[in-house]
């Protein structure tokens, strides 16, 4: 539990999550090896090379998600586009989490 937690501050929306916790869906964060496969495809769709290459050699040294972090914060425009691509993939990824879910829930009619 994290320490500067203040369940008072938070009650009102515990309480009505655990009163009808049937009604909410719990999502499945990306495993790092998946986000770190994201980060990889994002550098692949990039045409400038100089801006793709600074952004390979950050993943490939240790500690590679800060690495990233601090190379597309300095990327210009594809900044933006990293946000813009991220959103896409992490939108895709709870649409598959969702069909799955229906799926599962159609065969058990």
């Amino acid at each position: 539990m994290n320490p500067d937690y203040d369940r008072e501050l938070w009650q009102e929306t515990i309480e009505k999550l655990e009163s009808s916790y049937d009604r909410y869906i719990e999502f499945q964060p990306m495993s790092s090896r998946e986000f770190f496969q994201m980060m990889v495809d994002f550098v692949d769709s990039i045409p400038d090379i100089s801006v793709k290459y600074q952004l390979i050699k950050s993943l490939n040294r240790p500690k590679p998600f800060r690495n990233f972090k601090n190379e597309i914060n300095c990327a210009g425009i594809y900044r933006n586009k990293w946000f813009e691509f991220k959103e896409k993939v992490y939108c895709q990824w709870i649409e598959k989490q969702i069909d799955k879910l229906n799926k599962s829930g159609n065969e058990e009619e």
